[in-house]
This record gives structure tokens, sequence and C-alpha cells, in this order.
């Protein structure tokens, strides 16, 4: 499989992750991967050591590679769902 396919069918994964997890927003950068969650969902968040900030919870660390971000972010997505 292509690789820009192979990213496509995870972000598709990630949505449906996100869906089920309670997660409005998911952003994921070189720093950080920030999840906002709808109301009532803060607990689960909490429970994983994730610092809030403002109405977003953080998980910081090095994820300077693309596919290192996913991994990582369809990782919390499953710890949470």
């Amino acid at each position: 499989m292509p690789e820009d396919a192979g990213r496509l069918l995870t972000i598709a994964r990630l949505k449906v992750l996100a869906r089920a997890a309670s997660i409005l927003r998911l952003d994921a950068g070189p720093a950080a991967i920030a999840l906002t969650p709808r109301k009532g969902q803060a607990k689960a968040l909490k429970r994983l050591g994730l610092e809030k900030s403002s109405e977003r919870y953080l998980c910081k660390g090095d994820f300077a590679d693309a596919d290192t971000r996913l991994s990582k972010a369809e990782e919390l997505l499953s710890d949470i769902a």
C-alpha cells in the first residue's frame, strides 16, 4: 500500500476513535498533541496524566515525525475510548 494511502486510513481511524472517545478536536504538532474533549470527558484525560491548558489537554513530547504523531494520537484515543 502506498505510504499516503496508509496515512489516510490512519487519519480515518483517528476520526472514528475521536468520536468514540468524545474528543471534539485533535491537534498534533512536533512538540505536543492537544485533545479538546466534549463536556464530561475531562476525567478520562486527567487519568492519562495529560496537562490541562485552557480547554485542551496536552501530551508533550518529541513528535517531529508525522508517523510518530499519528501513532501517539491513536494510542491516546484508544486509551480514552
